[in-house]
Protein backbone atom coordinates (compact mmCIF):
# COMPACT_ATOMS: atom_id res chain seq x y z
CA UNK A 1 0.00 0.00 0.00
CA UNK A 2 1.54 3.52 -0.77
CA UNK A 3 2.71 4.78 2.24
CA UNK A 4 0.48 8.04 2.11
CA UNK A 5 -2.96 5.61 2.08
CA UNK A 6 -1.49 4.14 5.08
CA UNK A 7 -0.90 7.27 6.77
CA UNK A 8 -4.62 8.20 5.85
CA UNK A 9 -6.09 4.65 6.48
CA UNK A 10 -4.55 5.23 10.04
CA UNK A 11 -6.23 8.60 10.68
CA UNK A 12 -9.30 7.26 9.58
CA UNK A 13 -8.82 4.09 12.19
CA UNK A 14 -7.65 6.73 15.18
CA UNK A 15 -4.77 4.90 15.30
CA UNK A 16 -3.02 8.35 14.98
CA UNK A 17 1.05 8.23 14.17
CA UNK A 18 2.42 10.23 16.88
CA UNK A 19 5.87 11.33 14.17
CA UNK A 20 5.54 10.82 10.49
CA UNK A 21 7.99 11.42 7.17
CA UNK A 22 6.25 13.59 4.77
CA UNK A 23 7.52 15.46 1.72
CA UNK A 24 7.27 19.12 1.60
CA UNK A 25 4.46 18.61 -1.34
CA UNK A 26 2.85 16.60 0.64
CA UNK A 27 2.29 18.77 4.07
CA UNK A 28 0.29 21.86 2.61
CA UNK A 29 -2.38 19.17 2.01
CA UNK A 30 -2.45 17.45 5.65
CA UNK A 31 -1.61 21.32 7.41
CA UNK A 32 -5.01 22.27 5.56
CA UNK A 33 -7.28 19.12 6.72
CA UNK A 34 -5.76 19.74 9.94
CA UNK A 35 -4.31 16.86 10.55
CA UNK A 36 -0.62 17.65 11.30
CA UNK A 37 -0.07 19.44 14.96
CA UNK A 38 1.62 22.66 14.36
CA UNK A 39 5.77 22.54 16.42
CA UNK A 40 6.13 25.98 17.08
CA UNK A 41 6.22 25.08 20.86
CA UNK A 42 7.64 21.49 20.55
CA UNK A 43 10.47 23.15 18.81
CA UNK A 44 10.96 26.55 21.40
CA UNK A 45 10.71 23.92 23.97
CA UNK A 46 13.22 21.37 22.34
CA UNK A 47 15.34 24.66 21.94
CA UNK A 48 15.37 24.11 17.89
CA UNK A 49 15.99 27.23 16.68
CA UNK A 50 14.08 27.64 13.07
CA UNK A 51 16.69 30.50 12.34
CA UNK A 52 19.05 28.00 11.25
CA UNK A 53 16.64 26.00 8.48
CA UNK A 54 17.76 26.64 5.35
CA UNK A 55 15.37 28.50 3.17
CA UNK A 56 14.66 25.69 1.20
CA UNK A 57 14.32 24.05 4.82
CA UNK A 58 12.08 26.61 5.70
CA UNK A 59 9.88 27.20 3.03
CA UNK A 60 9.00 23.64 3.22
CA UNK A 61 7.87 23.23 6.71
CA UNK A 62 6.59 26.51 7.88
CA UNK A 63 3.13 27.22 6.36
CA UNK A 64 0.92 30.47 7.72
CA UNK A 65 3.59 31.44 9.91
CA UNK A 66 3.63 28.22 11.65
CA UNK A 67 5.92 24.86 11.90
CA UNK A 68 4.89 21.70 11.14
CA UNK A 69 7.87 19.60 10.48
CA UNK A 70 11.36 19.42 11.70
CA UNK A 71 13.63 19.38 8.23
CA UNK A 72 14.93 16.05 7.67
CA UNK A 73 17.13 16.41 4.10
CA UNK A 74 16.82 18.47 0.87
CA UNK A 75 17.87 16.77 -2.49
CA UNK A 76 21.14 17.91 -4.38
CA UNK A 77 23.11 16.71 -7.32
CA UNK A 78 26.56 14.25 -6.12
CA UNK A 79 29.21 14.00 -8.69
CA UNK A 80 31.15 11.38 -8.10
CA UNK A 81 34.46 10.98 -10.08
CA UNK A 82 36.64 8.15 -10.37
CA UNK A 83 40.03 9.96 -10.99
CA UNK A 84 41.77 7.12 -12.26
CA UNK A 85 39.94 7.35 -15.33
CA UNK A 86 40.24 10.87 -15.57
CA UNK A 87 43.75 10.56 -15.36
CA UNK A 88 43.86 8.00 -18.05
CA UNK A 89 41.85 10.47 -19.99
CA UNK A 90 43.82 13.47 -19.41
CA UNK A 91 41.12 15.76 -17.84
CA UNK A 92 42.76 16.94 -14.63
CA UNK A 93 45.05 19.68 -14.05
CA UNK A 94 48.70 19.57 -12.75
CA UNK A 95 47.54 18.02 -9.09
CA UNK A 96 45.57 15.25 -10.99
CA UNK A 97 42.44 17.01 -10.02
CA UNK A 98 39.90 16.16 -12.64
CA UNK A 99 38.89 18.91 -14.47
CA UNK A 100 35.23 20.47 -13.68
CA UNK A 101 33.21 21.59 -16.36
CA UNK A 102 31.91 24.95 -16.17
CA UNK A 103 29.35 24.46 -19.29
CA UNK A 104 27.22 22.01 -20.91
CA UNK A 105 29.22 22.66 -24.14
CA UNK A 106 32.55 22.05 -21.92
CA UNK A 107 30.95 19.04 -20.35
CA UNK A 108 29.90 17.28 -23.73
CA UNK A 109 33.87 17.97 -25.34
CA UNK A 110 34.85 16.09 -22.11
CA UNK A 111 32.67 13.35 -22.86
CA UNK A 112 34.38 13.13 -26.76
CA UNK A 113 37.55 13.28 -25.16
CA UNK A 114 36.94 10.62 -22.73
CA UNK A 115 35.53 8.30 -25.39
CA UNK A 116 38.17 8.88 -26.98
CA UNK A 117 41.08 7.85 -24.32
CA UNK A 118 39.03 5.48 -22.72
CA UNK A 119 36.19 3.91 -24.86
CA UNK A 120 33.93 4.72 -21.59
CA UNK A 121 31.03 6.66 -21.57
CA UNK A 122 32.07 9.86 -19.16
CA UNK A 123 28.95 9.98 -17.30
CA UNK A 124 26.14 7.48 -16.18
CA UNK A 125 23.00 9.46 -15.45
CA UNK A 126 19.48 7.63 -14.34
CA UNK A 127 17.11 9.07 -16.25
CA UNK A 128 15.07 5.98 -17.45
CA UNK A 129 12.78 4.48 -16.36
CA UNK A 130 13.38 6.35 -12.87
CA UNK A 131 11.03 9.38 -13.30
CA UNK A 132 11.97 10.59 -9.82
CA UNK A 133 15.90 11.60 -10.89
CA UNK A 134 14.54 12.51 -14.05
CA UNK A 135 12.46 15.04 -12.27
CA UNK A 136 14.78 16.31 -10.20
CA UNK A 137 17.49 16.46 -12.49
CA UNK A 138 14.97 18.99 -14.82
CA UNK A 139 14.00 20.90 -11.49
CA UNK A 140 18.06 21.20 -11.04
CA UNK A 141 18.98 22.83 -14.42
CA UNK A 142 15.68 24.93 -14.13
CA UNK A 143 16.96 26.58 -10.97
CA UNK A 144 20.18 26.92 -12.14
CA UNK A 145 19.08 29.32 -14.67
CA UNK A 146 17.37 30.93 -12.00
CA UNK A 147 14.16 30.29 -13.60
CA UNK A 148 10.61 28.72 -12.19
CA UNK A 149 8.75 25.78 -13.53
CA UNK A 150 5.52 27.87 -12.49
CA UNK A 151 6.50 31.19 -14.12
CA UNK A 152 2.95 33.02 -13.80
CA UNK A 153 1.47 31.62 -10.69
CA UNK A 154 1.51 28.21 -8.42
CA UNK A 155 -1.59 26.63 -10.24
CA UNK A 156 -0.10 26.55 -13.91
CA UNK A 157 3.09 25.12 -14.73
CA UNK A 158 5.21 25.76 -17.90
CA UNK A 159 7.34 24.02 -19.41
CA UNK A 160 7.67 25.40 -22.93
CA UNK A 161 9.68 28.41 -21.65
CA UNK A 162 13.40 28.97 -22.88
CA UNK A 163 14.57 27.83 -19.26
CA UNK A 164 12.88 24.47 -19.64
CA UNK A 165 13.46 23.75 -23.10
CA UNK A 166 16.72 24.71 -22.43
CA UNK A 167 17.02 22.29 -19.98
CA UNK A 168 15.43 19.25 -21.59
CA UNK A 169 17.90 19.41 -24.16
CA UNK A 170 20.58 19.20 -21.69
CA UNK A 171 19.42 16.59 -20.05
CA UNK A 172 19.10 15.32 -23.83
CA UNK A 173 22.50 15.60 -24.59
CA UNK A 174 23.70 13.88 -21.93
CA UNK A 175 21.61 11.07 -21.66
CA UNK A 176 22.79 10.78 -25.27
CA UNK A 177 26.26 9.87 -24.59
CA UNK A 178 25.41 7.68 -21.25
CA UNK A 179 24.08 4.07 -21.22
CA UNK A 180 20.75 3.70 -21.77
CA UNK A 181 17.99 1.95 -19.95
CA UNK A 182 19.98 1.89 -16.20
CA UNK A 183 17.74 2.72 -13.12
CA UNK A 184 19.11 4.07 -10.18
CA UNK A 185 20.16 1.00 -8.46
CA UNK A 186 22.10 -0.06 -12.11
CA UNK A 187 23.71 3.43 -12.36
CA UNK A 188 25.06 3.23 -8.97
CA UNK A 189 26.25 -0.58 -9.23
CA UNK A 190 28.11 0.21 -12.66
CA UNK A 191 30.03 3.07 -11.01
CA UNK A 192 32.47 1.82 -8.80
CA UNK A 193 33.68 -0.95 -12.14
CA UNK A 194 35.03 1.53 -14.24
CA UNK A 195 32.42 1.58 -16.26
CA UNK A 196 32.16 5.28 -16.56
CA UNK A 197 34.52 8.24 -14.64
CA UNK A 198 31.20 10.34 -13.82
CA UNK A 199 28.43 9.11 -11.81
CA UNK A 200 25.53 11.87 -10.45
CA UNK A 201 23.59 10.81 -7.78
CA UNK A 202 20.77 12.77 -5.94
CA UNK A 203 20.72 12.38 -2.19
Amino acid sequence: MPYYDTITARLVSHDVPTIAVMHMGQLGDYTARRLVQALDEVFKDAGIDTGDFTPAAKAGTEIGGHFYALPWDTHSWLWHYDVGLMKQAGLVDADDTPIVPKSVDELLAQAKVFREKTGKPLMLIAVTPDAASLARTFYTFLGQQGASLFPKDDSHADFGTPAARKAVKTIAAIYGQSPHNEDYDAATASFPNDQSAIYVSGT
